[in-house]
């Protein structure tokens, strides 16, 4: 039985918006790697020149956790992925069981064939958590034995970087 680490409440979404300034490295997850989006936080006021007056470069960690089993993340403890997602709000946003606001982007694995899009009902799943200024990614496989999470995400997968900039998520443009 996991018990919350921390009893402070959850932090406000922070001042800094996310941009990003070009390529990154490739993320790798299992044996899979995919492209990748380099993050920057800034803040939304500028300079005389038209620069951000403050930015802050993420520094990743990340952890793999058996799964099933509990994983961290952003402070937290989780007994499973349900808790991600325990009530859900509009379009892909959901709360997790501890009120904070989560963001799922969801992929079909890909189909070669029609034998695959027949019987193929795997997904990739994405839960992005903002903590202030820092992006936590936890990162599952369906069928898969892990989790992967990473706190203070540096480089965004193409595909996530698409899709935060189409809902406006963390002020990503």
């Amino acid at each position: 039985m996991f018990r919350p680490r921390f009893k402070k409440p959850p932090a406000a979404e922070g001042k800094l918006e996310l941009r990003s300034p070009g390529g990154g490295k490739k993320v790798r997850f299992g044996g899979s790697m995919r492209g990748a989006e380099r993050l920057l936080w800034v803040s939304p006021e500028q300079d005389a020149e038209g620069r951000p007056i403050e930015t802050r470069e993420p520094h990743e960690r990340a952890r793999t956790y058996a799964y099933p089993g509990g994983f961290e993340a952003a402070g937290r403890r989780y007994k499973s992925l349900t808790e991600l997602t325990a009530t859900k709000l509009d379009g892909d946003y959901f709360l997790d069981s501890y009120g904070r606001r989560v963001l799922c982007i969801i992929e079909r694995f890909p189909c070669f064939d029609s034998f695959d899009a027949m019987y193929e009902h795997r997904f990739y799943r994405w839960y992005f958590l903002r903590e202030g200024d820092s992006l936590t990614r936890v990162y599952y496989e369906d069928e898969d034995d892990e989790v992967c999470v990473t706190e203070d995400v540096e480089n965004l997968e193409y595909n996530c970087w698409r899709d935060f900039c189409r809902l406006g998520y963390a002020g990503a443009k």
